[in-house]
């Protein structure tokens, strides 16, 4: 299985558009963050924000724009998520702000 990444509606907002969505992880988190954004406009994009406090409390997440991947670390001691870890519980609601 891999990661799952959903759409909503994309919304215009003056010169920009801004497009949410969600991710869901799978059952084996690989070290280093998921690949999520292959079908993106990386070309377009201002910023992505992943939402700070997401579904779980017990690890963070962030989007690296120079790899195009989620990176997880723990909320504890913000240590990065192990290799394999099952994260297939974790859902983390996402926004991209592109220019038009």
């Amino acid at each position: 299985m891999s990661v799952t990444v959903t759409y909503g509606e994309q919304e215009n907002l003056g010169s920009y558009k801004i497009q949410h969505g969600n991710i869901v992880f799978d059952a084996s988190y690989p070290a280093g963050g998921e690949t999520v954004g292959a079908d993106w406009d990386t070309a377009q994009i201002i910023n992505v924000f992943i939402d700070p406090l997401a579904s779980n409390a017990t690890y963070a997440f962030s989007y690296d724009d120079a790899t195009d991947t989620v990176f997880g670390s723990t909320r504890a001691d913000g240590l990065a998520i192990g290799d394999t870890t099952n994260l297939a519980a974790v859902s983390v609601p996402f926004w991209i702000l592109k220019q038009k």
